[in-house]
């Protein structure tokens, strides 16, 4: 024996069965033919809706989280693939860039000495003429008479 559902009324299905002898047993009423679809599927043996809903939900899990594993597998390659690119690149700093940036940072400080030099002898030049200046052993600078 086997259930089934039949059009009884209109908007209204019937759940139920044939006797061996032809005779319709109803089993219940419902106002879908989803319903009347669901309850059938039940009774001749097959999962109720809800665990079906269940077991499908748990399947979307279990694939929702394979395909979060996989994304952080791959976001950590892709993390220690950064971190190798960083890495090179410094390297590559300290063997080229951090010797030019020194040899740049001593030369700017023996620029720095030599005009600190150069402004040390004007400032004592500059010193020394306005001495004689004021002794009146200035020379005139040339081209130009004394007043």
């Amino acid at each position: 024996m086997g259930y089934v559902y039949i059009k009884s009324e209109s908007g209204l299905w019937t759940v139920g069965f044939y006797t061996p002898d032809g005779r319709w047993e109803p089993e219940s009423d419902h106002a879908s033919i989803e319903k009347a679809a669901e309850r059938v599927h039940y009774l001749n043996g097959g999962a109720i809706q809800e665990e079906a809903e269940d077991q499908d939900r748990k399947a979307y899990e279990e694939v929702e989280d394979q395909a979060w594993k996989a994304y952080e597998e791959a976001e950590d390659q892709d993390r220690k693939a950064y971190e190798e690119v960083v890495a090179r690149a410094w390297k590559a700093y300290q063997e080229t860039l951090a010797p030019a940036w020194k040899a740049y940072q001593e030369a700017k400080a023996r620029d720095r000495k030599a005009y600190e030099e150069a402004e040390a002898r004007a400032s004592k030049a500059y010193e020394e003429a306005e001495d004689q200046d004021k002794r009146g052993e200035g020379a005139a600078a040339p081209g130009c008479a004394p007043d």
